[in-house]
């Protein structure tokens, strides 16, 4: 065969161009996993066909009476599942325990909260009766010929030892060397055990009143005496009268 001929057989010459086939993007893991589980046992597995052999049918549901389930146990993969059977329910019944917990948890600091504002109200009541007191006190003192009574000067701040003590003096008349003062932490007092502090103070001024001057500060009267006193004032608190 001449070149020219072969060159031109060559030339017609018609190549088959195969269908350019759509581009899958790849399946992950999970998605194979899903899709393996959603698939159903053929016929020809093992293990269907030893179900075959027990009785059982297609599409017919477990038990005597075929009401059970018909379909698998479904498994999930989502994150989080792996967790075994039960596990959810468990973790939510701890989630229920814990917010009764928190729930608790704010009613006792409520309850706490309202029970220390209520000693703070009763020491502030207390402290008044105890200042009225002490005022009764230092005037019958004063009266008495008595001005230096630990019982009213004991609340008065700074410090009722200021009211009779030279500063720049010390403990034998001689000028005192001065320091710069010493900043003091002060321990700050739950309202309960102030509140008792408080009522011990005003149990004992009330009790100085009526012996030493037959005078009831809820009566607001000076008796005679004590045995008149005794005999005409319910009683030392306030509850009595």
């Amino acid at each position: 065969m001449a070149p020219s001929d072969d060159a031109g057989d060559y030339m017609a010459m018609t190549f088959e161009v195969e269908p350019e086939r759509p581009r899958t993007e790849p399946m992950s893991i999970r998605g194979r996993l899903d899709q393996g589980l959603a698939t159903p046992i053929p016929a020809s597995n093992r293990g269907h066909q030893l179900l075959l052999r027990m009785g059982y049918t297609p599409g017919q549901g477990l038990g005597k009476t075929g009401s059970g389930v018909q379909e698998p146990i479904a498994i999930d993969t989502s994150p989080g599942s792996r967790s075994g059977l039960g596990l959810k329910r468990h973790a939510a019944q701890v989630a229920e325990i814990r917010l009764r917990l928190a729930h608790r948890m704010k009613q006792a600091q409520d309850d706490a909260f309202r029970g220390a504002m209520s000693h703070q109200y009763a020491v502030r009541r207390v402290e008044g009766k105890l200042a009225t007191a002490q005022r009764v006190c230092r005037q019958l003192d004063e009266e008495a010929g008595l001005f230096v009574n630990f019982m009213w000067l004991a609340d008065q701040r700074p410090s009722s030892a200021d009211a009779f003590y030279d500063p720049e003096r010390d403990a034998f008349g001689y000028e005192s060397v001065q320091h710069e003062p010493i900043a003091l932490r002060r321990r700050v007092i739950p309202p309960a055990e102030r509140l008792t502090e408080v009522e011990d103070k005003l149990d004992e001024i009330l009790s100085y009143l009526r012996v030493v001057y037959s005078y009831c500060l809820y009566c607001g009267y000076k008796y005679r005496d004590n045995d008149d006193l005794l005999a005409h004032c319910p009683g030392l608190f306030e509850e009595d009268h």
